[in-house]
């Protein structure tokens, strides 16, 4: 990501600009160096920020919170009526929302984004998902600490700071522990979504012997390219058009290592996406009233029923139902 932004901001004139930016380039150097590689991405090391933060600062300076476009990553989602179908449970003490049938031999893990996993629009997602034959695990990885900033006039006051107290790898091992659990209970395949910061702890499942047969992201953020090149198994990348945090360009970028992994499960069987109109959080921040950013999310949903059935769901596959 990094990379990607110093490419974008060579367009930008602003001399101030040009030397923070250049400051932050070299902590993220310096950074690397440290690290040897991505593995202490989520952590500080040694006073110097992470690299998630330092990402979103450098998009901060590239291209100005007052230009960013409305609805970029922050924003709480609109009131929604609907109520979810599922049932809240604890798993391993992690609050869950479990819905759908827990004899499916398919499950589907649903990492959300950081205003959380009550979210209406996360549920009704959760169950549509339930409704074509899968069981679905939405889990409360922040422990109720969703992201609202402080200042109504700056939506990203404090982002920095709830992104370095979530843990990267507290998420990890906890969605690790539900995916061993879902083994557990006898369910042969598993997927995983993650929406927004929920993409950044999905990704992190892709890489080895972890359980996870199929992924799908939703408006990614802090992805590397590292990352996206040691994925393992068939991945869906959904961007939006509009979208600071994961550009059309960095989506392109993702697009073509796909298309040339060593994996051929990953590259014969993954695709990226991006949704014309479409800004950052669309598929779960969208307003009921809104006709057109409802069909928006709904061709969203649709593609990721139609990737995880693909995918996850045995030849003699379960029957779809409505709801």
């Amino acid at each position: 990501m990094v990379l990607s932004l110093q490419g974008r901001f060579a367009r930008d004139k602003d001399a101030t600009t040009t030397r923070k930016v250049k400051s932050f380039f070299f902590q993220a150097e310096e950074y690397h160096t440290d690290l040897k590689g991505d593995k202490g991405n989520g952590k500080r090391l040694r006073g110097r920020v992470s690299l998630d933060i330092l990402a979103f600062e450098l998009s901060k300076l590239v291209f100005g919170t007052k230009r960013m476009a409305p609805g970029d990553c922050c924003r709480p989602p609109p009131p929604s009526k609907y109520e979810g179908q599922g049932v809240e449970e604890k798993w391993h003490g992690v609050d869950v929302y479990t819905t759908g049938s827990p004899s499916s031999s398919s499950a589907v893990v649903f990492i959300c984004d950081i205003y959380g996993w009550e979210v209406p629009q996360t549920r009704y997602l959760a169950d549509r998902l339930a409704a074509s034959g899968h069981y679905v695990v939405v889990a409360d990885f922040l422990d109720k600490d969703y992201f609202c900033s402080p200042n109504p006039d700056d939506e990203y006051e404090g982002l920095p700071e709830w992104l370095d107290k979530h843990s990267k790898p507290q998420a990890i091992d906890r969605a690790s522990r539900i995916i061993e659990t879902l083994r557990g209970k006898g369910v042969k395949k598993i997927g995983v979504m993650g929406n927004c910061w929920g993409a950044k702890i999905t990704i992190s499942l892709l890489f080895g012997d972890k359980g996870v047969d199929a992924a799908v992201m939703n408006h990614p953020s802090f992805l590397t390219i590292d990352e996206v090149k040691a994925v393992k198994v068939p991945l869906a990348i959904h961007a939006a058009r509009i979208d600071f945090v994961t550009t059309p360009e960095m989506a392109k970028e993702y697009e073509d290592i796909l298309a040339s992994s060593l994996q051929p499960e990953t590259r014969t069987n993954s695709y990226v996406k991006i949704f014309e109109g479409a800004d950052h959080g669309w598929t779960t921040r969208y307003d009921d009233n809104d006709e057109t950013a409802c069909q928006r999310a709904e061709e969203a949903h649709a593609d990721t029923i139609a990737f995880f059935h693909k995918h996850l769901h045995p030849p003699a596959a379960d029957t779809v139902t409505e709801i």
